[in-house]
C-alpha cells in the first residue's frame, strides 16, 4: 500500500465519520418537542423545568 492508498482510506473514513457525527443527535439535549416550542435556550430551559405552570419538584441525590 503505497502513501496515495493511505491517504485515499484516510479521507473516505474521515468522511464517513463526520457524516455519523452530524446525524449523532446529544442525549442530553433538550427535546424537539420542547425546541420547538421555544427556540431561546433561557426560554428552553425554564419551559421544561415546568409543569402546569408550577416548577417540577427537583431530585436531590443522596449524601455520600
Amino acid at each position: 500500500m503505497n502513501d496515495q492508498d493511505i491517504k485515499r482510506k484516510l479521507s473516505i473514513g474521515l468522511s464517513t465519520l463526520s457524516e455519523h457525527l452530524r446525524d449523532y443527535k446529544d442525549p442530553f439535549e433538550p427535546s424537539d418537542a420542547c425546541s420547538l416550542r421555544l427556540p431561546r435556550k433561557s426560554a428552553l430551559l425554564s419551559s421544561c423545568n415546568m409543569s402546569n405552570g408550577k416548577p417540577r419538584p427537583v431530585e436531590k441525590l443522596p449524601d455520600l
